[in-house]
């Protein structure tokens, strides 16, 4: 149940995202609000301060650095992707990354490898690939070399690294109870990049500060926290990397597929639809 409350709060991210561009939300703005929203939604949740001095002394410490950093970073390869490659292949890229925790999980931690897994997983990357199938996509010798090529390479990698280190710290029991205060000091961090890279942002160009940057923080922030912090209690619940991430990654995109069509009135095509059942048989297969 809590697998299936975590793809959907991922679904709702998806849709928040989606009415940033209508209402014309600044997404790096929104996107610092949200972090410190998480931080104050981790609070709540743990019924005390999150954030304190001992948080350095924590064996857990540098790899929440080094995930909010990559936070930070990642949304905005992400946006320069979008620009130079497309959303579709952005997305693509963003989804592939599930290879990290998935090999390292079998490789390194000698998790389980039957052959309903195995043909899942199949499904699974194949299923990421035809949901995001568009016959419209054309990319040049200029998009694929250069610049657009090292977006993609950054956007797999990036998103990767930051899956595999939400997988590292828990299956090496680092956060030992203390997933709220991990989740929120990730956040907390995160936000202080932010506004680091919105400073230097603001020296070039000068910002213009708007009430529905505040509301879209706040409205992503919620799920924002959640969908991180249910991913490590997942983990610590004895869920396999190479199992729960594929599941959530095609889950969240089933998930959005569905809503683009109801909500938004999107079509899918004969490509996407055999993407969906793929999707939905490898995620049958990876719970068996």
């Amino acid at each position: 149940m809590l697998l299936l409350f975590t793809i959907l709060i991922n679904g709702t991210i998806g849709v928040i995202f989606k009415y940033y561009k209508e209402y014309g939300v600044d997404n790096l703005q929104a996107i610092i609000v949200n972090y410190f929203v998480c931080v104050i939604t981790g609070t709540i949740v743990y019924m005390k301060p999150v954030v304190t001095f001992d948080v350095f002394t924590q064996p857990w410490f540098p790899f929440a650095l080094i995930c909010s950093f990559l936070f930070i970073t990642i949304f905005n390869v992400v946006a320069l992707a979008v620009q130079k490659l497309g959303i579709l292949i952005t997305t693509l890229f963003q989804k592939m990354s599930l290879v990290f925790p998935t090999i390292f999980g079998i490789i390194v931690h000698t998790e389980s490898t039957g052959v309903y897994k195995m043909i899942g997983l199949a499904l699974a990357f194949l299923s990421i690939f035809l949901i995001n199938y568009s016959p419209g996509i054309k990319l040049n010798r200029k998009q694929l070399l250069g610049l657009g090529s090292l977006l993609a390479l950054a956007t797999f990698v990036g998103s990767g690294l930051i899956e595999l280190l939400l997988y590292h710290v828990k299956v090496n029991n680092l956060t030992t109870g203390q997933d709220i205060q991990f989740t929120s000091t990730l956040f907390f961090l995160a936000g202080i990049n932010g506004l680091i890279f919105f400073g230097i942002k603001a020296l070039r160009v000068r910002p213009t500060l708007e009430s529905k940057n505040l509301i879209g923080g706040i409205a992503l922030g919620i799920p924002n926290f959640f969908s991180i912090y249910w991913i490590l209690v997942l983990l610590d619940r004895g869920w396999e990397a190479s199992a729960l991430f594929p599941m959530l990654n095609v889950g969240i995109l089933v998930l959005n597929a569905a809503i683009g069509v109801v909500a938004f009135k999107e079509s899918l095509g004969i490509v996407r639809l055999i993407g969906l059942v793929s999707a939905m048989a490898a995620i049958i297969l990876l719970v068996l």
